[in-house]
């Protein structure tokens, strides 16, 4: 951590801010009061640069464009100078020269900081960052724009650019920053009374809450969205919108009612010249027939689905539909029929495609191999969609992983960029209060001001050593999570490895012999066995991760504790005396901290379960002031030295680290005692 070293004239310099700050400011009603007169001749240059740019005659506008700015420096526009470069940006951005529309789009910035065209300027910058997949200078001119409209007068731009920052943030993962912009848009466009900007944004916070698991909420704001789309008459909007709500109810497996919406979808597509998703909507509804088993109902809606997107050219869509009759076909005996549409399947098949389409190919490809008794082929295929699930799954994992560090990166990022783009605010205004204040200070002020300094450099002294020694200490603790956390990553990341490559291989082993096997029935209960195993080991990597889960929405921590002893002693057969009531102040933790003492108590009692071969476990806790501790003893056999670096306990005194405490063990052949510390304020909400 680097050191700050404060001059005195850098000292000067923030007490004078302070001063000027403190002083009148000119109100920003007065800057928007003034009346710019703009030459007719500027308004015509103006509007031509814009009929160029609208019919893609770049030069032209550009060259236009031009003359107009000359008009703006002689004259002193910068409001007029700030929305032309815009204009151009926007020019090279339809252009894809992002680097130039960036030079135009900070032009703008320059000229008019607190306008409108400073705000959008900032928006569009944000776009050229995520196109260039930059997330952190995205979120930071994504920030820069909504402080500029923050500060500026109502309007439909404003709540447009709200709704637009809520898309984004979602996009990237922000969700409570999605939901809290989406909000305001809805509330501006209420006051507009424009009710299809709200279904718009009503169907965006249904999308938001559905990524963050609250089908319920989710499915509340699509309906409200469905119902303002039909007030306003946007037919494309409610076939979209019913479609979206077959997928939630299909998610949940409620078929009938995911049958319901599709087909509402169907029908409003139906009446279009133009298509547009209707091929898929038949594609969706088949696949909810197939669910319910009425193979006949989906087929007929997968080759009407296939139909519609042969006429409108669509051929990268086929193959899905193909796929699945293939795999209705097989489950019919229709074996040649079959075969004709793996066939189609295949040469409609294009690289650009997902690779679940290809692992769908590969999957049904060996049923039909299987069924007209084909075991060659069957086994090479079911081998390449053995292979491919392995690199599939893989990659899945790896995406989660990296989708859930970016999101808590992201998450400090944003705080930090909030703040930045705070004190740059504050930055300005102190400046331009400056300019207009620095006249009417006398030297009265400045003999105050020499008194002010003295003062706070003697503060600044005695502080600034205070304050090195604390962030000495903060460091060094940081440092240890940190070292922590990227240890528990390798062997959780070491664990998936093993999980996936050994377990998955053995059991490819087995299914491979089960045909020659002399009793087939056991190896297959061995496979069985396996994947039991697999799964309990995910389970557990996952209690890991995320110990909490959702229990506690519905119950506190004490109560949660509770159950989890009390299933520990039914399933594990081992006595728990606990010293109840547990301590109340628990529960009002913050949720990272709950999480963080709940994980410490499941790595315990997995531990005794796996090691210890213990038949009694005391629990006992003690509040001291601030301090709360909690001792853990079990009478088993203890364990080694060597086993002190296993994941388990890295992750316990990694938690026990977040908590601003320690996790102290001491094992004997006598059995084990685990004790945690922490201080209660640092970590209630």
């Amino acid at each position: 951590m680097r050191r700050r070293n404060y001059s005195l004239l850098s000292i000067c310099q923030i007490v004078f801010g302070f001063l000027l700050f403190a002083s009148p400011r000119i109100q920003a009603s007065e800057i928007n009061d003034r009346i710019i007169v703009i030459n007719d001749s500027l308004d015509q240059l103006v509007q031509r640069g814009k009929e160029f740019s609208e019919n893609k005659e770049y030069s032209k506008a550009i060259e236009v464009f031009n003359e107009a700015l000359k008009i703006t420096a002689n004259k002193g526009l910068s409001n007029d100078a700030s929305f032309i470069y815009k204009n151009i940006g926007y020019i090279y951005y339809r252009q894809q020269k992002y680097q130039k529309a960036k030079e135009f789009y900070t032009k703008s910035i320059r000229s008019d900081s607190l306008s409108q065209n400073s705000a959008d300027s900032y928006f569009n910058i944000a776009l050229i960052y995520r196109k260039e997949k930059q997330s952190d200078s995205l979120l930071f001119n994504l920030y820069k724009s909504l402080q500029v409209y923050n500060g500026l007068e109502n309007s439909k731009a404003k709540f447009s650019t709200y709704y637009k920052a809520g898309v984004l943030f979602r996009n990237s993962g922000n969700y409570d920053e999605a939901i809290r912009y989406l909000l305001k848009a809805y509330e501006g466009f209420e006051e507009y009374k424009d009710d299809k900007e709200k279904a718009k944004i009503c169907n965006a916070i249904g999308a938001t809450q559905r990524l963050m698991g609250n089908i319920d909420i989710a499915k509340q704001y699509y309906k409200e969205s469905l119902k303002l789309r039909e007030i306003v008459g946007d037919s494309i909007g409610l076939s979209y919108g019913y479609n979206n709500l077959g997928h939630v109810y299909k998610s949940e497996e409620k078929y009938d009612s995911a049958r319901v919406f599709y087909e509402k979808a169907i029908r409003i597509q139906d009446g279009f010249k133009e298509t547009k998703n209707l091929g898929k909507y038949y594609y969706n509804l088949g696949s909810v027939y197939y669910q319910q088993d009425d193979l006949d109902r989906a087929m007929r809606n997968y080759k009407t689905s296939i139909a519609i997107k042969k006429q409108e050219g669509d051929s990268l869509f086929l193959t899905t539909p193909y796929n699945e009759l293939a795999k209705i076909s097989v489950e019919k005996g229709n074996y040649i029929v079959a075969k004709q549409y793996l066939d189609s399947a295949s040469r409609t098949r294009n690289p650009n495609q997902s690779k679940d389409i290809l692992l769908r190919h590969h999957e049904i490809t060996s049923e039909y191999y299987e069924a007209i008794g084909n075991d060659k082929e069957a086994l090479k295929y079911y081998k390449e969609h053995t292979n491919l699930y392995k690199t599939l799954f893989k990659e899945e994992q790896a995406k989660k992983i990296q989708e859930l560090q970016e999101r808590f990166e992201n998450k400090k990022k944003l705080e930090k960029i909030r703040n930045l783009t705070q004190g740059n605010r504050i930055q300005k205004g102190i400046i331009s209060e400056q300019e207009v204040d620095i006249k009417k200070r006398d030297w009265l002020l400045l003999l105050a001001l020499v008194v002010v300094i003295l003062a706070i450099v003697i503060f600044f002294l005695i502080r600034q050593r205070h304050k090195t020694k604390e962030k000495g200490f903060e460091v060094h603790r940081l440092e240890s999570i940190f070292e922590g956390q990227e240890v528990v990553k390798q062997k959780i990341s070491t664990d998936l490895h093993d999980i996936v490559t050994t377990s998955f291989d053995a059991i490819r082993l087995k299914i491979l012999a089960l045909p020659k096997a002399k009793n087939p029935d056991q190896v297959s209960k061995a496979i069985v066995k396996d994947i039991a195993d697999i799964n309990k080991q995910i389970r557990l990597i996952s209690h890991r991760l995320s110990p909490l889960g959702d229990k506690i929405k519905d119950s506190t921590l004490n109560e949660i504790i509770v159950d989890q002893l009390t299933e520990f002693q039914y399933y594990r057969k081992i006595f728990v005396d606990i010293q109840l009531p547990l301590p109340t102040e628990i529960n009002y933790l913050t949720l990272p901290s709950q999480t963080n003492l709940y994980g410490i108590l499941l790595e315990v009692l997995h531990n005794i379960e796996k090691h210890a071969q213990a038949t009694e476990v005391r629990i006992s806790h003690k509040k001291d002031g601030d301090i709360l501790s909690f001792v853990i003893a079990d009478n088993g056999i203890g364990f080694q030295n060597e086993d002190r670096n296993g994941i388990g306990l890295l992750n316990m005194q990694q938690r026990a680290q977040l908590l601003r405490g320690e996790c102290n063990i001491h094992s004997s052949p006598d059995g084990t005692i685990i004790t945690i510390i922490f201080p209660i304020k640092v970590n209630t909400v």
